[in-house]
């Protein structure tokens, strides 16, 4: 998103999973126990003659394997 601070982001990021955790969707309908979460990645950059749209995916998917490493139902946002 255009013009987005990391601390939007973040809280962006957060919201997200709190959503998500307050469906209370049930894992039992997927084969096991629990509900169900996920684990959120993002990035932040300010555009430059030096970064492109590939540097954003980068960063984020490193964000999310990061979330992902920390455990389940996380958001981290680089």
């Amino acid at each position: 998103m255009k013009s987005t601070t990391s601390a939007y982001a973040v809280e962006l990021a957060e919201e997200i999973r709190q959503h998500v955790l307050a469906l209370q969707i049930q894992r039992e309908l997927l084969g096991s126990s629990g509900v169900v979460t996920v684990s959120v990645g993002g990035a932040v950059m300010k555009p430059d003659e030096r970064s492109n749209a590939s540097d954003l995916i980068e960063k984020s998917s490193r964000a999310l394997a990061q979330a992902k490493s920390e455990g389940k139902n996380r958001a981290i946002v680089d």
